[in-house]
């Protein structure tokens, strides 16, 4: 099985600024929620002006339910998007007739978008923006991890300064024999 191409961050950052250089809006958004908030494209329908109100919300996909949240920058972003696309209630990504953008649509959107950003047209898709989020969360965690066990030792050094059996200090009084 041939392996997919990743998207990198750099990538990314080129393809949502070929979107707002070519005055493409809605596909700008769409690639910062399918990114920023890690929207799967058959979850894009559900994403709705309400759950941009509340800052977040739950989406389900073939049965399975999960929860995102909305990051506040991304949140005020795209609460102003709908605003002046007068989309008021229910689904944000919508065609001109109102209808939930259509998953070709978006995927020939987004495509169309490669040779601007400089990008292989083969990471030019929702799976390998889906792919960059999970990345990229899955590097945070890790680095989160890492802050968290060093904080911990810190706290057990700490701990064992203030409160050991017997302290380096009360050695070195009974060392030279001080009594107090």
């Amino acid at each position: 099985m041939e392996r997919m191409p990743e998207l990198t961050r750099e990538e990314y950052m080129r393809l949502l600024y070929a979107a707002k250089r070519l005055g493409q809006e809605r596909i700008y958004f769409i690639i910062k929620a399918m990114c920023g908030i890690g929207i799967k494209i058959g979850e894009l329908p559900q994403f709705t002006v309400e759950m941009l109100h509340s800052g977040g919300g739950e989406l389900c996909l073939k049965g399975t339910r999960r929860m995102v949240q909305i990051p506040a920058v991304l949140q005020r972003e795209l609460l102003e998007y709908a605003a002046r696309n007068d989309i008021r209630t229910g689904t944000v990504f919508v065609t001109r007739t109102g209808q939930p953008m259509g998953r070709t649509n978006i995927c020939i959107a987004v495509k169309s978008l490669a040779p601007y950003a400089e990008v292989a047209e083969e990471k030019c898709n929702p799976r390998c923006l889906w792919k960059l989020y999970k990345k990229t969360r899955k590097e945070m965690e890790e680095h989160i991890a890492g802050l968290l066990e060093q904080v911990y030792e810190q706290l057990l050094c700490a701990e064992q300064t203030a409160n050991a059996w017997e302290s380096q200090a009360e050695n070195e009084v009974r060392t030279i024999g001080w009594k107090g």
